[in-house]
This record gives structure tokens, sequence and C-alpha cells, in this order.
């Protein structure tokens, strides 16, 4: 109960931060243009450091073993995701089925297990970050319409993220982890996951009709499929799955229980599907985090 209250709490902290986002975005002082220009430094700086970051530590035969663990979970929740998604949505609904299918891990998952689980567990969730933007670009990318060219192994291979697991793996395995000079660097960039992740949810915010998003019902129950559930599902697997390690399994189970990722409103619009409808997604989930994430932690830490 403690852990969901403390989630609770991180949350009404970063809808605060947001709410920076959305009023510098309605004072004019931040344009679409400039709110594109922060995703690009959050998609292919600030989260590719902070997970390169997690890696940064000493190399313990323990630790290697958590991660492990973390790699094949983390595969697990991803296949119980997607087959949900595409059985209650298939391809007619591609803008529903990406945003039921993935969280927003990045720019929520990550900053509410550093603030709750603690920072030494975004380690744990690394890989889950890893496998959420190659899914994306395979199964992502193939139910919003995208060509078959457009998915390749180079356009996954030149993804940040994935490269700064690689990274970061490869530090680890070497143990080089205490090159002061690098986790100075990446320990300061990864503190400006969380804030600048909500000033920018902040900005979306500003660009949708708020009353348009709490009419329409297709919202809802994408919403609810996203955050109630597919976590529930997933939440039965991890229990049933006979690995000894609490934490990682709590610290992926918070991640996938993140609303609908930003993302779907960058797939949306790269693939000219309903950008504003995903938008509206990704707000309205976000809202409703508030109450289904603590809920979710709550049922972990009884059946984990």
């Amino acid at each position: 109960m403690e852990l969901s209250i403390l989630i609770m709490k991180q949350l009404l902290v970063m809808f605060s931060l947001s709410g920076i986002g959305f009023l510098l975005a309605k004072l004019k002082l931040i344009s679409n243009e400039g709110c594109k220009e922060l995703v690009n430094l959050l998609l292919y700086a600030v989260i590719p450091l902070t997970v390169l970051n997690s890696f940064l530590v000493e190399k313990t035969p323990e630790k290697t073993q958590l991660l492990l663990y973390s790699l094949l979970l983390s595969l697990a929740v991803f296949a119980v995701s997607m087959l949900l998604s595409y059985i209650i949505y298939g391809k007619r609904k591609r803008v529903e089925n990406f945003s039921a299918a993935f969280s927003n891990a990045g720019f929520i998952g990550i900053p509410l297990v550093q603030a709750t689980v603690g920072p030494h567990a975004v380690f744990y969730i690394a890989g889950f970050v890893a496998f959420l933007n190659i899914f994306q670009w395979i199964y992502g990318a193939y139910v919003m319409g995208a060509e078959r060219r457009m998915i390749s192994f180079q356009v996954i291979a030149k993804n940040a993220v994935l490269l700064s697991f690689i990274t970061g793996f490869t530090l680890y395995l070497c143990d080089l982890g205490n090159i002061l000079f690098i986790k100075d660097i990446a320990n300061t960039v990864a503190n400006m996951n969380s804030p600048l992740a909500m000033i920018i949810i902040g900005v979306y915010m500003s660009q949708i009709s708020f009353m348009r998003m709490l009419q329409r019902e297709s919202s809802y129950i994408c919403s609810l499929c996203r955050l109630f559930v597919i976590p529930l599902a997933s939440l039965g697997l991890l229990a049933v799955i006979p690995l000894d390690c609490y934490e990682v399994k709590v610290a992926i189970c918070i991640v996938l229980s993140a609303p609908v990722g930003a993302n779907v409103a960058m797939f949306a619009q790269k693939f000219h599907q309903d950008y504003t409808y995903a938008v509206e997604i990704v707000i309205l989930s976000t809202l409703m985090s508030v109450v289904t994430l603590p809920l979710i932690v709550y049922a972990a830490q009884i059946v984990l």
C-alpha cells in the first residue's frame, strides 16, 4: 500500500510539471515546432542516456542474473500486450491497437520507477524500454499500415534507445560502469527525464479539445485496455512465472501499466492516421492513470 501511495504522489507531482508545458504553450512561449525539438531532445539524448546511466554500475553475479530475468519477463509481457491488442482491435482500428499495446515507459514509466523503486531499478527496466522501441517499429508500424520497406533492420538498428542499451550492456559486461566521466554526464542528463517529458505532455494537452476528448467513448475503452486489461493479464503471467525477483517484477509492472505511449501520436502522423485522436488517447489515459496505476501496483504487491 505504501508503494501505491508513493506512486500516486509522484503522479501528482508529474502532472504539476505538465501544467508548466500547458501554460507555456497557451501563452505561445512554446510552439509546435519547439515541442517537436523538445521531443527530439528527449528521444535522442535524455532517454538513451537514462538507459545508459542505469548500466553504469559495478558488475556482480546477482545483478547479471536479475538483468537476464528482466529481459525474459519483458519479452513475456510484451507478448501478452501485443496479442491482446491484436485480438481486441486487429488492423481495423490501427490507432487503438498501437495505443493499447505500448505504454509510455520512457516518458512516465522510467521517472516513476526512479522515484518509487529507486534510481537503481532503471537497470531492471532498460531491456523493457529497448524492446518497446524495437516492437514499436515492427508490430506498431505494421498495424499502423507502414509499407514493408519501412519496417527494416536498418531502421530499428539506428534507434537511439536500442543503441544506448547495447552500449550500456557492453560497458556493464566489461565492468566499465565506474568510468566517472561518462557516469557524471549520463547521470546529469538523466535527471532531465521526468520534468522534460511531462512538460512535453503538457504541450500536447494544450493542442486538444477536452470536451471532444471526454465525449469520445472509444478513447475510454482503449485507455481501459491499456491501463487495466493488459496490465492485469500481464500481472497474472508475472505471478505464475517462478522467478525469485520481486523488485524486478514490480519495476516491470510499473512501466507496463503506464498510460498510452506518446509515440502513438508520432507514428499516427508518420503513417497518415488520425493524429489528433492519438493525442486525445494519450492525454485521457495519462489522466486516468492517476487512479489505475496505484491500483495495479497495489495488486502487484499482493500477488507477486
